[in-house]
């Protein structure tokens, strides 16, 4: 009588122990590198909005369409190649990332990367590079 819900549970316990592993949860690591892919194909603002927390989109919001366009094409130009994640840090809202690279001019840099969790998922809320 109790042989098919036992059942039952070790399939559904084995199942979920199978899950293959981008299923499980992502370290902040693991998802700035997906934001940075996902920065290097966007063709604005708009592509990356998913990515961002609730409050970089918020700021973003703010500005006017034209604004965006032109702070955009200044961050593509500006922007950083060979990103390495050096150590992460777990905060008590998502983590902080030590990243270093390479700048538009060939220097290298050092830099701090904000994440955060809403609703279980891991947004970009932000950056401080110094070249």
């Amino acid at each position: 009588m109790f042989k098919l819900p036992v059942i039952a549970l070790l399939a559904a316990a084995f199942v979920v122990a199978t899950l293959p592993i981008a299923a499980q949860p992502k370290t902040g690591t693991q998802f700035y590198n997906e934001y940075r892919a996902a920065y290097a194909k966007a063709k604005g603002f708009n592509d990356m909005m998913p990515w961002m927390s609730k409050a970089q989109n918020d700021k973003l919001a703010s500005i006017p369409p034209t604004q965006q366009k032109a702070l955009w094409d200044i961050n593509k130009q500006m922007d950083v190649k060979d990103v390495k994640v050096v150590k992460e840090t777990a905060t008590a809202d998502g983590a902080t990332l030590e990243v270093t690279g390479t700048g538009p001019d060939n220097t290298k840099f050092k830099g701090t990367v904000k994440l955060v969790k809403e609703g279980g998922a891991w947004k970009w809320d932000g950056e401080d590079v110094v070249m």
